[in-house]
């Protein structure tokens, strides 16, 4: 058996992590942490850059925007 936190370092999962990134980004910006908003949009988009997932960088960066604006 192994421990489920180590899974998440498994290329397999790198597309589902950028998500919860993602997620988390936008829990924090409903809260008003504009700057924890924008820590985690920015960790998704390098993650989606380093793994060449578009759809993941298009996300990451229009959440970016809301950030900004």
């Amino acid at each position: 058996r192994s421990n489920p936190i180590y899974r998440l370092a498994l290329p397999t999962c790198w597309p589902p992590c950028s998500a919860v990134l993602l997620s988390m980004g936008y829990m924090h910006l409903d809260a008003g942490k504009h700057q924890q908003a924008r820590h985690f949009f920015e960790q998704s988009y390098a993650l989606s850059m380093a793994i060449g997932l578009k759809t993941g960088i298009e996300e990451a960066t229009e959440a970016l925007q809301e950030v900004t604006t």
